[in-house]
């Protein structure tokens, strides 16, 4: 049996540690041979995915008013959605903070390019019709 204040081992019916003199609770047996684990660290590439996608989303928000700009936009959200399978909660969270901005930009993206697509057709057709 061991100390749970110093670790040190002691004998069974003692009622004081001899090392440290904190009483000894006999129905507590800590088992400091075992290791405990630590924080998860992520290494893999996924959590470059997460940061590049958290970045991408807003940019994308940044440049969403540029016409056919939804073409740079999915990367972007292949990237976010890749870095959603980081072991770090933070760079998960991050990783689909990204994926959402990215897709509403793109949903932006592409309402105005058609918008501009259109009015630019009919401001053709009617500089046609006036020459």
């Amino acid at each position: 049996m061991f100390c749970k204040y110093c670790g040190e081992e002691v004998t069974e019916g003692v009622k004081y540690c001899s090392s440290c003199g904190h009483p000894i609770d006999n129905n507590i047996d800590i088992d400091f041979t075992k290791k405990e684990e630590g924080p998860v660290v992520d290494n893999g590439p996924y959590k470059v995915f997460a940061i590049i996608g958290y970045v991408y989303g807003f940019a994308s928000l940044a440049f969403c008013w540029c016409p056919y700009m939804f073409f740079a936009m999915i990367p972007g959200i292949v990237l976010a959605c890749l870095g959603t399978n980081s072991k770090n909660e933070t760079k998960r969270n991050q990783a689909a903070t990204g994926r959402t901005l990215t897709i509403i930009a793109t949903a932006i993206n592409v309402i105005l390019t058609i918008a501009f697509t259109v009015f630019w057709i009919a401001f053709a057709f009617d500089m046609a019709k006036r020459n």
